[in-house]
Order: structure tokens, then sequence, then C-alpha cells
């Protein structure tokens, strides 16, 4: 149970600091939070303030003061001035709660320790994968060489936390969706999908079908990787992932507000986390074990400023927002080179030409999850790159979720199909549907008198066993040929070329002629 109006107290204790310095820390945080200044700068800019409140105090009480006489303004009273902006949040109670983590380097498994007792921490890494223990060091010497630091950090913010900070703010409550009004016709935002009113809730409700004195929280998942040091300083060998949520109940205008993100913590780098050995879900690990304990029993929150009231807070997680690589390892699918080209259906790589969506063959998720519990249950790494292989499905740590499936709620690319022009430049480039190509002879459209002396030649030629010939006609006509008589084209690239659909067609009807002479 968190009491919400210790936040309150605390904004109380910082209006009592002296006007000076009040002033000057809320500058320096605010530049720091919202504007994006760094620490080094923004520590600068608090060296400068005291510098500058020093000046100004001593030309008050001594008109014809001596500049070589003013001293920084240490203390203030009883306060002292804060150089560090670290201390400056403490100061303000604005630091988050954060969980430490000492994660070792070679499989990136999570040892929980307090900075005082970090004499308490292993020095090795005794994770157990397949068999074999890591046994990796987990702790270096610092600077000075009088104690020990973890190698490698994680830092995970306490979900609960965030949440009582969230909600203690004055009004925020009565603008969150609670429940479905309407559904329109047209629909614009995620809370008029289907997957909401279908997600059920720990008592097989609806899980947005709450009682008086509780609030059921929707969250979308968000993971992401990219080089903190920009890509013209250290190139692509540098990778950090974030993992944040993003509150659905919040009107749209407020969602993606930097103050209203929930960001649970960086993935620490050099390199991305390896799906094959499972790496990414010991991050995930602190974050779902929170949101089973918010789903089945919530949190209960407590406000003080008025009468006594209790609020019981539940959270759920609904969509999984990441690029295709980032869904692929985050949901625990295959990569993007497997020979399994989609997580929702079957098809496979040799697929490619098959447009007729009623015939594609769709996942479920007791099947999803079955696969995935085989591949984790392997003994050996062998095994579970041949159950790989088999299934395209991989153990991923969101499954231990009782209600969340990717195959429900993941989401396709939208970020670079929409909003980056994917879908733009394969539709004009790739497609050829631009208005400026359109009146190229090579892609003019064929009607049907044309189409069907095309395909009458391409009868001709591949009877007779002339590639050549077969060459000269669109590649879309041998494409269609061959996928209509399941004639299946060997290819090194991601589609086959003119030439490696004519030889297909020609060994196919070769080898019809041997096995049926009479044909």
């Amino acid at each position: 149970m968190i009491c919400l109006g210790s936040f309150s107290s605390a904004f109380n204790t910082i209006q009592r600091l002296p006007p000076s310095l009040y002033l000057s820390v809320l500058t320096a945080i605010t530049l720091n939070l919202i504007a994006g200044l760094s620490r080094a700068a923004t520590n600068f800019l608090l060296a400068s303030l005291s510098a500058i409140v020093a000046a100004s105090s001593a030309a008050v009480s001594k008109p014809n003061f001596d500049t070589a006489e003013v001293s920084s303004p240490l203390a203030i009273g009883n306060h002292k001035w804060p150089f560090d902006i670290r201390t400056a949040m403490e100061e303000f109670e604005l630091s988050p709660h954060l969980i430490y983590y000492a994660c070792c380097p070679k499989c990136s498994a999570l040892y929980k320790y307090e900075a005082e007792k970090i004499k308490n921490l292993l020095s090795v890494c005794t994770h157990v994968l397949l068999g074999e223990t890591c046994t990796t060091n987990l702790l270096k010497s610092n600077k000075n060489g009088k104690s020990m630091m973890p190698i490698r950090q994680f830092a995970y913010q306490s979900l609960s936390s965030w949440l009582a900070r969230f909600l203690s703010r004055p009004g925020i409550v009565n603008v969150l969706k609670t429940k479905v009004s309407g559904v329109p016709e047209m629909k614009s935002d995620i809370w008029h999908a289907e997957a909401i009113r279908s997600l059920e809730g720990h008592d097989g409700n609806p899980f947005i079908e709450c009682p008086t004195g509780e609030l059921r929280l929707l969250f979308n998942l968000n993971i992401d990787w990219f080089n903190p040091y920009g890509t013209k300083n250290a190139g692509k060998h540098y990778s950090v992932g974030g993992i944040y949520l993003v509150c659905v109940n919040l009107p749209v205008e407020l969602r993606y507000r930097i103050e209203n993100v929930y960001l649970a913590g960086i993935i620490p780098g050099p390199s991305e986390p390896a799906a094959d050995l499972s790496e990414l879900d010991h991050f995930l690990s602190p974050l779902v074990d929170e949101l089973l304990h918010l789903y089945y029993h919530g949190l209960m929150l407590v406000a003080v400023t008025g009468p006594l009231s209790t609020l019981r807070v539940r959270c759920a997680i609904l969509a999984l927002i990441c690029d295709l690589p980032g869904f692929r390892k985050v949901a625990g699918f295959a990569g993007i080179k497997s020979r399994h080209i989609c997580p929702f259906c079957k098809l496979g790589k040799d697929d490619r030409c098959n447009f007729h969506i009623a015939s594609w063959p769709r996942r479920t998720p007791e099947e999803y999850l079955f696969a995935a519990e085989r591949w984790r249950g392997c003994s050996s790494q062998k095994g579970r790159n041949a159950e790989l292989e088999k299934s395209g499905i991989r153990w991923s740590e969101l499954l231990r979720l009782p209600y969340w499936s990717p195959l429900r709620h993941g989401v396709v690319d939208s970020m670079h199909n929409l909003l980056l022009g994917n879908i733009q430049r394969h539709c004009r480039r790739i497609w050829g549907m631009d208005r400026s190509v359109l009146p190229n002879k090579r892609i003019a459209l064929h009607d049907p008198e044309v189409q069907s002396l095309n395909l009458q030649l391409a009868k001709d030629y591949i009877k007779a066993g002339d590639a050549g010939k077969m060459q000269r006609l669109r590649l879309t006509y041998l494409a269609v040929i061959a996928h209509d008589n399941g004639v299946h084209v060997a290819t090194k690239n991601m589609v086959p070329t003119k030439v490696e659909y004519a030889v297909a067609l020609v060994k196919w009807v070769m080898y019809a002629l041997r096995s049926h002479p009479s044909v």
C-alpha cells in the first residue's frame, strides 16, 4: 500500500526553501528534464547560478564590494546549495525508485543488489543455461581501487512506484478512460480495438469492466534499440535498448507526452541481447513479475488529501509495438532471415507468391505457446535450433502473462511502414504503382486479350523447353504459372529472377515428360 499524500508533502517542504535556492534549482531541473540539457551542462548551470547569487548578495550588502571577497553560497541558512543535478533531484524527491542489478557481461543474467551492500553480491555469475554454469566475473574495482562495482549494470524503475507518482497528479484520474462507451464505424484510436473489449481479467470478466473502487490501466509495451553515441561517433558497434510503457487510458493528446511515459529500464550494451540464448528475457523478467502482481492482486493506493479513501489499481499489457526485428526478438519468433516469414501464419519463403489470403494457415495461441514451451524444454542448443527451424518459435518472457498472446496483441511495424514511408516506397518504387512511371510500356497494364496471348506464348516456350524465349515475357506470368502448378523455384534471393523461373519450369516439364511419356 502506498500513500499518495507523501508526494504532495514533499512539494510543501520544497516551497519553504529560500527563494534564490528554490528558483535556481527549479530552473536547472526544468532545463534538464524538459529541455534535455545534459547532466554536465546542468551542473555547470548550478555552479554559475551559485556564483550569480553570491555576487548579487554581496552587491546588496556591500555596494562597493571587492569581487575577490565573493564566495560561493555553499549554504543559505540551513540549506546547502547543490552542485550536482542528482543531488537537486533528490532534494525535490524527483528521483525515480530504481532497483539495481548486476548484469552478467556474457549471459545477461541479473543479480539484485544495494550499493551499500555490494560486498554481499556474488563475484561470479552462477546462472545455469542448458546444463552449463556461466562463472563470468560480475565485479571490478572502481577508479580509486578501494571498492568494487558491477562490470555491467541494469537499473529497473519500479512500476508500482511510478504509478503512485503518476496518479498523485491533480486531476489525472479524471481524464483516464475506464470503459468503452461505444465503438464508432470509423475507428481512430486503439481504444476502439476489439482486443481491449475481449481482454480477460483475473476474475474471468472483461478486464475493462472494473468494480467500484478499482482503476484498471492498459499499457502498450515499446522496445527499441539505438546507438547512444550517434552513428557518426561509434557507427553501429554500440547498441542499448529502451523498455517503456504508454498508458492507453490517457487521451491521445496526453498519451505520448514524456512525463506520462513509463521508462522501465535501459538494456545495457555494447550489443543487443542474443535471442537464441534468452538474454532479453532476463531484462523483461522484473517487469513481467510486477505486471503479474498488478494483474492478480493490484496496487492499493491511499489518498490522504481530504477524506481517507483507497483505490486498487490493476494493470495489463495490451499491444507490443516494435520494429520488425525487435518484434520477432521480443515476441519469441525466428529472425528475419528465417524461412518462417510470418509470425501470424505458417507460410514459408516458398509461399511468398501465395496471395490467396483464405489459404494462409493461421497459427493459434495454443500452438504458439506449445511450440515455445517445447523450445524452452530442450536440453541442448542443438535441440533448440532444431525446434526453431521446425516451428519458427522460441520462448519469450511475455508468454508468462496469462492474458497476452503475440498473435492477438502484436502490432505490425507501423512506424517504419507508415511514418517513415516504407509502404510508399514499396508501392511506388518496387511495385511500380506511381503515376510518373505508368506510361512506361514495359509496365503498362495488359488487357485480357494481351494476357491470353502471353500465356499461350509461355505455354509454347515451356513445352519447347526454350528458357531463353521465356525470359522475354514478364516475370509475373512466369511466377503465376509456377505457383498455380506447384513448381518449386530454387533461388538465393528474396524473389526468384526470370532465369530461375524459366529454368525451374523447363525442368518441371522435362520431369513430367520422363515420368509420363504419354503426356
